[in-house]
């Protein structure tokens, strides 16, 4: 098996290497996914920041524990949900929707342009 990891990995050395030598690897999407990620930390930090500066701690603490309790629940029920029902009825049902929302948003745009 060790043999196998170490033939896999082998071959794999040259291609990455010639991406690399070819440009192909894109340093600004690298920095760009960076910059991303560290936005999002600083407003996780600063919404954290201003909720915990106007309550206490046990609010804080109730708030976090019943926001993982629902999300736990909510989880299980959509998880649960995509294994007793046929996800292509599911998209089945979607589409129509999608297509009654588009008439109507049709039939209200001819509305306005008629009368108004």
């Amino acid at each position: 098996m060790q043999r196998l990891y170490q033939t896999l990995a082998y071959r794999k050395k040259p291609y990455i290497h010639q991406k690399i030598h070819n440009n192909i690897f894109d340093v600004s999407l690298f920095f760009t996914i960076i910059f991303l990620v560290f936005r999002e930390g600083f407003e996780i930090a600063l919404f954290t920041a201003s909720t915990s500066l106007l309550s206490i701690f046990i609010q804080n603490f109730s708030g976090l524990i019943l926001g993982f309790i629902f999300a736990s629940v909510f989880g299980f029920l959509i998880f649960f949900t995509y294994l007793k029902f046929s996800i292509k009825k599911i998209l089945k049902i979607t589409e129509y929707f999608i297509l009654l929302l588009g008439v109507l948003m049709t039939v209200n745009g001819l509305i306005k342009l008629i009368f108004h």
